[in-house]
């Protein structure tokens, strides 16, 4: 059985990752599978703008 998330969790999970963490850590951390965690920041990204896509680039470095 699949199960909902709502929309801050996904947020807070995202956040972690942009963070810093690794995807497997937030996975293991909150029990989400670390495929559902990349599919959700490539859903943040693509809906993010120009500004917020630069600051998330910059913070790969």
């Amino acid at each position: 059985m699949m199960r909902k998330y709502d929309a801050e969790f996904k947020q807070n999970a995202v956040k972690k990752i942009l963070d810093g963490q690794s995807a497997a850590a937030v996975s293991r951390e909150l029990g989400v599978g670390d495929n559902l965690l990349h599919m959700w920041k490539k859903v943040r990204i693509n809906w993010s703008s120009d500004v917020e896509k630069e600051h998330l680039e910059f913070k790969k470095r």
